[in-house]
């Protein structure tokens, strides 16, 4: 994780600093020195020495895993970024309402934005602009999400898995 391609930003430079590197990050080094530890005790419950080339396949090890599982994520991380952006975006086209919709969906992708989230219930028609996802983020729950099935909002765009809408004209409004 120490390769992981994504950071962002929040609204303030705290809000940046703990949650931009997407939370694992800081942890990842404590992790490490736990696993390190626990061969350490292993070996040493074996009353065998560690050999010698054992550091360095150890941390080439990490070092490789890390940044496979870097490069596995920045793809999806990418996109949600873009869709983020974009419904931010659409948002500022959009004028007045400074609040981005969120579905339960799309928390995840949404939550280093710089504007007010608010949760979005089908029943409801309270931000101009929405962030959805069209699937879950479960893996046992792979069949499409009905999150982006919002009565009185059309799709204006499809970002990888999630798409932005925005609230319909009432018809005979203004």
């Amino acid at each position: 994780m120490s390769f992981y391609g994504f950071s962002d930003r929040a609204p303030g430079l705290v809000e940046t600093l703990v949650v931009g590197p997407r939370l694992i990050l800081p942890a990842v080094v404590f992790l490490t020195m736990g696993w390190l530890d626990g061969l350490a005790s292993l070996l040493e419950r074996l009353e065998r020495p560690a050999p010698s080339w054992s550091t360095p396949l150890v941390a080439a090890t990490l070092l490789a895993a890390s940044y496979a599982t870097g490069r596995a994520l920045e793809p999806r991380e990418t996109t949600m970024t873009e869709a983020l952006r974009s419904a931010e975006a659409e948002l500022r086209v959009s004028g007045g309402d400074s609040a981005l919709g969120v579905t339960d969906t799309s928390w995840k992708a949404a939550i280093l934005s710089r504007s007010r989230l608010v949760q979005v219930l089908p029943h409801e028609r309270d931000a101009a602009v929405v962030l959805c996802g069209r699937f879950t983020e479960s893996h046992r729950d792979p069949l499409p999400s009905r999150s982006c099935d919002l009565p009185g909002y059309l799709g204006v765009r499809d970002v990888g898995p999630y798409s932005i809408l925005v609230r319909a004209p009432v018809p005979g409004g203004p």
